[in-house]
């Protein structure tokens, strides 16, 4: 539903457009997710921005100043990709029992930034096993070692 989202129309190369927040009609249903890397200057550029109708704050409106300068950068996630917007409670609650069932089901971990620092070689195992030492009781830490005891890295 494109009127719970930012919301990205773009053209038949891929170029952003248009953004829009919470539109309550829009031809694109391209969420603008909300996973955002910004640079040094996103202080400075927030300088610049009002509150919306909403009065609110709202990052599209970063977003478009990034765009204007030429700055911005998207990546268009297909097909295995899944979006929760978890800013209420429910949203939250539905997020948390996917990931769940995710790992439960599948023994794998998700957004684990142990399970990518060892995979592209950024931590050894047993650094890795020796920061998780003080955890061990948590479920996280019992997949992660599994993880790590599977690989022979």
């Amino acid at each position: 539903d494109p009127s719970n989202f930012g919301i990205a129309e773009v053209d038949s190369d891929n170029n952003i457009m248009n953004m829009s927040e919470k539109p309550s009609n829009s031809s694109s249903n391209l969420a603008i997710t909300g996973l955002y890397f910004f640079c040094k200057d996103a202080p400075k550029f927030c300088e610049s921005l009002t509150k919306s109708s909403r009065n609110e704050f709202e990052i599209i409106e970063l977003l478009k100043i990034y765009h204007n300068k030429n700055l911005l950068k998207y990546k268009l996630l297909g097909r295995g990709f899944f979006w929760f917007d978890a800013g209420i409670s429910s949203s939250l609650l539905k997020a948390s029992n996917f990931i769940e069932s995710i790992q439960n089901r599948q023994g794998s971990l998700v957004g684990s930034p142990e399970e990518v620092a060892y995979n592209k070689g950024w931590l050894p195992k047993e650094k890795i096993i020796e920061n998780l030492w003080n955890f061990k009781k948590s479920s996280y830490v019992k997949n992660l070692l599994d993880l790590l005891s599977e690989n022979t890295k």
